[in-house]
């Protein structure tokens, strides 16, 4: 999807801390492992991510824009805590958020083939101990546990040992996993192509999601911040002018959803590292336009805590706010559209 000939060289704020980080390990050289990451790093660049886009034309951005982007949301979910992580971990972070989505170069289900990428692009680094870790890590990111259930951080050893030093590879693979979780927004999609609907259907809804999207590691008030700006135009019936309620009620679905596996990733994978502990709450804010017109629904904001109470189940969106219970909110979108919009600043201004 992105382009990321103008980010490619520049070091980001992780790899910053990488590379200081790793002069202070005992029993390598740090210098020799930080050249490891960035050879990683260009290899994939040049090879790997630009095939992922060819293989998954319709799909979302995974490559160097998606993986800095997700170096990015490491860095700030663990930056509070400058010591929970010692340079060789943030290593192993490093290079496992490189591979992580490397399989795909297979297929979708490719993941599970990051092992041929990971040795092919090693070839003269090559590490068996490493690569084990790395893949660990990587492994648990997405798909099934060996039980059969979505718990796969429960099989990530976390008191590992590599050149003489401890590994929280359980801690890092939760890092991973949360990061990737937080890598969301427009620069995952062409907003020209989400506009003119040249996704084919199964992938449209994901193209919009990413399109209306940004995400915030909210680290002053300890929680994440989603904000969700919606485009009515795009859910417009050309030959009415009315909004399409029911491709709109299916988007607005998809977002709740979206917000509530959010969430459940801040909650699970908190469980098995306190580096995320701070993080103590999910916020989501809606804004409506069509056009150039805001549509002040008077909505609150979505607030997902970590507080529970015995015997509730998990939430639909609209039990933490009744304001977003579907049939009530699109009627407030259709009578608002129906309504004469307000004349705006700019448009006043003109006509004086």
């Amino acid at each position: 999807m992105g382009n990321g000939s103008s980010i490619k060289n520049r070091e980001l704020r992780f790899e910053a801390r990488l590379r200081e980080t790793l002069e202070s390990v005992e029993n390598i050289d740090g210098s020799v492992y930080y050249r490891r990451y960035l050879t990683a790093k260009d290899r994939l660049t040049a090879h790997i991510y630009p095939m992922i886009a060819r293989v998954h034309d319709e799909f979302t951005d995974h490559g160097l824009p998606h993986v800095n982007d997700v170096l990015s949301k490491a860095y700030q979910l663990i930056a509070h805590d400058d010591e929970h992580f010692h340079g060789l971990e943030l290593y192993f972070l490093g290079i496992s958020i490189l591979f992580h989505d490397a399989g795909m170069v297979y297929a979708r289900e490719g993941h599970e083939k990051i092992v041929e990428v990971y040795r092919d692009f090693r070839v003269d680094q090559y590490d068996d101990y490493e690569e084990s870790i790395v893949l660990d890590i990587v492994g648990a990111h997405t798909g099934r546990a060996p039980d059969g259930t979505v718990d796969t951080l429960n099989y990530v050893g976390n008191d590992l040992v590599y050149k003489g030093n401890e590994i929280k590879a359980q801690e890092i693979a939760a890092v991973l996993r949360f990061a990737d979780e937080l890598s969301e927004g427009p620069f995952r999609t062409l907003p020209y192509a989400v506009r003119n609907n040249m996704f084919d259907i199964e992938n449209r809804i994901h193209h919009r999601y990413a399109s209306t999207t940004e995400i915030y590691i909210n680290t002053g008030s300890n929680k994440i911040n989603l904000d969700c700006l919606i485009q009515l135009q795009n859910y417009t019936q050309e030959a009415t002018g009315a909004i399409d309620e029911n491709e709109l009620r299916e988007f607005l679905r998809y977002v709740y959803d979206r917000i509530r596996k959010l969430n459940g990733e801040r909650k699970y994978n908190k469980h098995y590292t306190r580096v995320l502990e701070p993080f103590k709450s999910t916020e989501a804010a809606f804004l409506f336009r069509r056009d150039a017109v805001k549509y002040d629904l008077g909505l609150t904001k979505i607030v997902l805590d970590d507080k529970v109470i015995p015997g509730d189940a998990d939430e639909e969106i609209w039990v933490a706010n009744p304001d977003y219970e579907l049939r009530i909110l699109i009627r407030k979108i259709s009578d608002a559209c129906r309504r004469k919009p307000p004349i705006s600043f700019w448009r006043r201004l003109l006509c004086r």
